[in-house]
């Protein structure tokens, strides 16, 4: 089974779970309602902070972090999210 990023276009390989791989943030909720993926681009975009949003979506820190990273990959962030340091 495979995955397709639709930003990418890629398929990205499922991998089976085995000694020799890491899952990570297996504790978080992956999946956000429409609702709540757009009112956490907003507040964002508005200003808040993580977590003023996490609080007011009732949603781990962690998990608004991971759709901030999903929604400034597709430009839908207007207010930055990340910077790069400048390289000579």
């Amino acid at each position: 089974m495979k995955t397709v990023s639709k930003s990418f276009k890629k398929s990205v390989p499922l991998i089976n779970p085995d000694k020799d791989h890491v899952f990570i943030f297996e504790d978080l909720e992956m999946a956000f309602t429409r609702r709540q993926y757009n009112d956490i681009c907003k507040l964002w975009n508005k200003g808040y902070e993580i977590e003023d949003i996490a609080k007011n979506t009732h949603r781990d820190g962690q998990e608004i972090l991971l759709a901030l990273l999903d929604l400034a990959r597709k430009g839908r962030l207007k207010r930055p999210f990340a910077f790069r340091r400048k390289t000579s």
